[in-house]
């Protein structure tokens, strides 16, 4: 009798055991078609927020003369550019000309001077109000 019973406790934890191996595996191929299906919406909306967009891009009107003859002076730019690929890039992307680069990083090393300065500024403020701060405690506490 008692053999009976361990005989049947122990069959049913084998099949307790593989009922929850194949609802683990049942969980993870659900999760992993669920992940492919989840990479398959983010790049189409990734494609549709591209194409979305460049066709805004080519249909809404610049607001102003200079934006208009900056980008007339890209589109010209990069007319002549070729596309290159990086090795760590999955798509070519158009380089940018000499003198583009010349300017563009004409403009970010003066932001960067100029963040900079005014952190400087900024600092040296501080710094002062905490040096009087100091000077009015030590005198408040004589």
């Amino acid at each position: 009798m008692r053999q009976a019973q361990c005989q049947s406790s122990l069959s049913g934890a084998i099949i307790d055991r593989r009922k929850r191996r194949n609802t683990a595996a049942e969980r993870a191929a659900r999760m992993l078609t669920d992940q492919q299906r989840q990479e398959q919406l983010e790049e189409e909306e990734r494609v549709k927020r591209q194409k979305t967009s460049l066709d805004d891009e080519m249909a809404t009107p610049t607001k102003s003369l200079s934006q208009q003859r900056l980008l007339e002076k890209l589109r010209a730019a990069r007319a002549n550019a070729t596309p290159t690929q990086s090795p760590g890039t999955r798509r070519a992307t158009v380089a940018a000309t000499p003198e583009e680069y010349a300017e563009w990083r004409a403009h970010a090393l003066e932001f960067m001077r100029n963040k900079k300065e005014k952190e400087r500024k900024t600092r040296s403020v501080n710094s002062r109000d905490v040096h009087l701060e100091t000077l009015k405690a030590v005198a408040d506490s004589k």
